[in-house]
This record gives C-alpha cells, sequence and structure tokens, in this order.
C-alpha cells in the first residue's frame, strides 16, 4: 500500500491555550520528542490508550505502520518543540472495511478544554475526505464522557456498546463504546 498522501502543507501553526502550537506529521525525525510525551503520561492518561506508547517496540511499529501508509498521525508541538497531543488516522485498503478510518487522539492535559482535540480530529477529518473515506470511527471507554461530548458535538454517534470489552492495567473490566460518523455528514 503507498505511504497516505496528503494534499495539506505541514508544517503549520494556529494558537491554542495562548500558546503557539505547531502542526505537523509524525516522522522518525520524532522518535525522541515522542518519547518523551509517552514518558510524561499519567496512568489515568494511559488507562485507555489500545497500545502502551511508552514501549519502544510499540513506537517503532507506529513508525512502520506510518511508512507502510496504513497510519498518518498528525502531531501538536508547542513553542518549545515539544509534542502535546496527536492524532492518529489508521487505514487498511486489503479489508472489507477500507471505507473506513479510524482515529485516535490524545491531548496533554494543559492542552485539553483549549480546541486542541477539535482541531486535531478536523485535520484528520480532511485527511479522510481526500482519501475517499466514507466514515470515521473511534473506540473510546464509556466513561469518557467530556470526549463522548465533544465527539457528539461533532456528529458523532454511538454505533455499539460492548460491556465489559476493555480490560484497564489495574485488571478492572470498563464498557467499550463505538462511535462513527459518516463524512458526508460534516458541515
Amino acid at each position: 500500500m503507498p505511504k497516505i498522501k496528503v494534499k495539506r502543507k505541514f508544517p503549520c501553526t494556529d494558537r491554542f491555550g495562548g500558546k503557539e502550537i505547531t502542526f505537523n506529521l509524525l516522522s522518525r525525525d520524532y522518535a525522541d520528542t515522542l518519547a518523551k510525551f509517552t514518558a510524561t503520561l499519567s496512568r489515568d492518561d494511559l488507562m485507555f490508550l489500545r497500545v502502551d506508547i511508552r514501549d519502544a517496540e510499540t513506537r517503532e511499529q507506529w513508525f512502520k505502520n506510518i511508512q507502510d501508509g496504513h497510519t498518518l498521525t498528525i502531531i501538536a508541538l508547542d513553542e518549545t518543540g515539544a509534542l502535546v497531543g496527536y492524532c492518529s488516522l489508521h487505514v487498511n485498503s486489503r479489508s472489507w472495511t477500507s471505507h473506513i478510518g479510524e482515529f485516535r487522539v490524545l491531548v496533554a492535559p494543559a492542552y485539553r478544554g483549549t480546541g486542541l482535540s477539535t482541531r486535531l480530529i478536523n485535520e484528520i477529518f480532511q485527511i479522510a475526505r481526500e482519501l475517499k473515506l466514507e466514515r470515521l470511527v473511534v473506540h473510546i471507554a464509556r466513561e469518557q464522557r467530556r470526549f463522548r461530548g465533544l465527539l457528539e458535538e461533532m456528529g458523532f454517534q454511538a454505533e455499539a456498546l460492548l460491556t465489559d470489552w476493555l480490560k484497564s492495567r489495574d485488571g478492572v473490566t470498563h464498557d467499550l463504546v463505538i462511535m462513527s460518523q459518516h463524512l458526508g455528514d460534516q458541515g
């Protein structure tokens, strides 16, 4: 599969929380920056991540997925060059869900509520449309009510509730909510 191509020009900048943020595409050039970001994540931040991105092998697989064209990640960097958030788009052109993109987003606590998550998701929307994807999907834990509210404001709808589907690192099970949106529905 060829690399995911984007028309949007990166890097670009905007202001969030009174600070200038630079958006760029994740590449191996940012390996140390990503490692530093993951080292700052709290137990709560890590609880519902699909994989433990603190692990060097996991991050290496992330870079391989980017190289192979299965993943595209937009990163947000603060004025010092520190990573303060990301949003990844995952696609698989060889499956029966080739028309669907899944995204994942994580923003540092200091930037939550500033609009940064919304901007990252909107960037992924634009790229998904360029790729002619028909639907975007996100998996979240039922407890992530604030994030679910943001997604609903953006037009996402709950498609499924899977009881006790997730198990956090402390061994407790949680319900998984699958939310999606047809890309034609986004205004």
